[in-house]
């Protein structure tokens, strides 16, 4: 059987249920916080020494003098925005997230900030798959990491003859199977 001619996963499992984690919408939000930061940088005629560093990665893990530079740097709108989307996760229930994901919609879309209009339309096309993963508290981290380790072994092999070579060794390398070395030795030939 060869690989091109297998169905899509979705008509293989279709009451699978899709679940965007935060990862990924928080790689969005950070598109969005950069195009903010490029034209912020843009007016103020360059970003000076430090900039760069101040605006990128997480708040609370910034020096002093480096949060002063970022808050002089950055609208405060969208490091808010940014950071108030982040606490999404946080929450004990769909419910709450759900208030809290509408008050940031909300304030997104009432904001100034072309780029975080946009993504607030964005995440309120997948409003349901974002907030799925309240329904059993789950990520694509673990798949992706399966999916990374079996991108690795057909790298590795350069391609595979059939589907069954690829399966074996699909099996082989997600499941971490080691190769046994105490196995008895044949016995010799005797003919």
């Amino acid at each position: 059987m060869c690989m091109s001619t297998t169905r899509p996963i979705w008509e293989r499992i279709p009451q699978a249920e899709k679940v965007f984690d935060r990862f990924h919408v928080m790689m969005l939000a950070g598109g969005a916080f950069e195009v903010v930061r490029k034209e912020v940088a843009s007016e103020a005629g360059g970003l000076g020494r430090g900039g760069m560093w101040a605006l990128r990665g997480n708040a609370e893990r910034l020096s002093e003098a480096m949060s002063e530079i970022r808050n002089r740097l950055v609208k405060e709108r969208a490091k808010n925005l940014r950071e108030f989307l982040r606490d999404l996760w946080n929450y004990a229930s769909r419910d709450l997230a759900e208030l809290h994901f509408e008050s940031w919609y909300s304030w997104a879309r009432r904001s100034r900030l072309t780029s975080f209009k946009k993504l607030a339309i964005t995440l309120k096309e997948h409003w349901d798959g974002i907030l799925a993963y309240y329904e059993n508290w789950t990520t694509s981290a673990a798949i992706e990491a399966i999916n990374g380790k079996l991108q690795l072994a057909r790298k590795r092999a350069r391609g595979y003859r059939n589907f069954e070579n690829f399966r074996a060794i699909a099996y082989w390398f997600a499941g971490d199977l080691r190769v046994a070395t105490n196995l008895p030795k044949p016995l010799p030939d005797l003919f």
